[in-house]
């Protein structure tokens, strides 16, 4: 008996074990998936309009019905219902009620904005990426409370309190423009667990001077931080892969951005208008600085790179980006490093 004790207290010690390993295991498996379009080919599905993309699925780009509770299909003729696209139920009075389908993951810009009856939406866990003011308009969205607005896969999308300093809670996965043009945030600090920072989440935030990434952040979206003007520094943590299209542009007081080691990408215009811009510390696994992400940034002097100077002479660096080959540069840095 006693054995048989044991061997039970030996498999729920173990058990208890792994259950801290797999909820990490489920974080890190998280990989945010970006469709193409087949073509420009408007189809047609009851009083629905979509478009396919290369691998099969749906964006719905427009609904013609009137009907005030609608369940939108997990499917249209075949092909799985993954993403919404602009305005798609833009302005639709009638509607007081919907359900999105499970399988869900992407709701683009102003998709049901100002729907003035549409009071319930139910959402699945599978919803990721959700655009600007998707919900602006509705009286779903009014009608929440609490400072912090959280929906489908634990997308934060829209910030309610007044605070000038703010802690997202632990727990949030992604945030969408959440933030934007909030005058009074200073700081925010980010959590581990926020995996994405969606499309203009912080944009023209004039007051925002720090801002503390957490570890688990994969990538941050086009126009994330587009003219926070008095942010002085940005460090940017080693798990971010991905940064798009303006994201740190017109941050005029910016004079020192320090990459992580497994930046791979760095968008158009991402560090544009940074007229204070002097020092860049660039990770040894960036592959890809693309046009004019660093548009009139003639402050830039120095650049340190953590690989080789013929790794760096690897790197895709725009032409019109040339104030970085120009600059004084410091290869193999960690401290330390050779001039050239």
């Amino acid at each position: 008996m006693k054995r048989k004790i044991a061997l039970f207290q030996a498999a729920v010690l173990l058990l208890a074990l792994m259950l801290p390993l797999a909820g990490c295991s489920q974080k890190n498996s998280f990989e945010p998936v970006f469709r193409e379009q087949t073509d420009n080919e408007t189809l047609h599905f009851g009083n629905y309009e979509y478009m396919k993309y290369t691998d099969g699925t749906a964006v719905i780009t427009a609904w013609t019905g009137d009907a005030p509770t609608l369940i939108i299909p997990s499917a249209l003729d075949g092909a799985d219902v993954v993403a919404i696209g602009p305005a798609a139920f833009a302005e639709k009075s009638t509607l007081t009620e919907v359900t999105l389908p499970a399988g869900l993951e992407k709701i683009d810009d102003y998709a049901f904005i100002n729907c003035t009856s549409l009071s319930k939406i139910t959402v699945g866990k599978k919803l990721w990426s959700i655009g600007i003011s998707v919900f602006e308009g509705t009286p779903w969205l009014a009608a929440q409370t609490g400072d912090f607005v959280v929906t489908g896969d634990s997308v934060l999308i829209k910030y309610q309190g007044t605070e000038s300093a703010v802690k997202i809670p632990d727990g949030i996965r992604h945030i969408s423009d959440a933030f934007s043009m909030n005058a009074e945030l200073i700081s925010v600090e980010i959590p581990d667990s926020v995996l994405t920072i969606g499309n203009s989440a912080f944009s023209f935030c004039g007051e925002l001077r720090l801002i503390r990434f957490g570890s688990g952040l994969m990538r941050i979206g086009d126009d994330a931080f587009d003219g926070c003007e008095l942010l002085p520094e940005v460090s940017i943590p080693d798990s971010v892969t991905y940064i798009g299209s303006n994201a740190f542009r017109d941050c005029f007081y910016l004079s020192s951005v320090r990459f992580g080691s497994s930046v791979k990408y760095i968008g158009e215009y991402a560090f544009a208008g940074d007229l204070r811009l002097k020092t860049v510390f660039f990770g040894q696994y960036l592959e890809t600085v693309d046009d004019n992400a660093f548009k009139d940034c003639f402050s830039v002097s120095l650049v340190f790179y953590a690989g080789s100077a013929e790794q760096f002479g690897n790197v895709s660096i725009s032409s019109s980006n040339y104030m970085l080959t120009e600059a004084e540069r410091y290869y193999d840095y960690s401290g330390g490093g050779n001039a050239s």
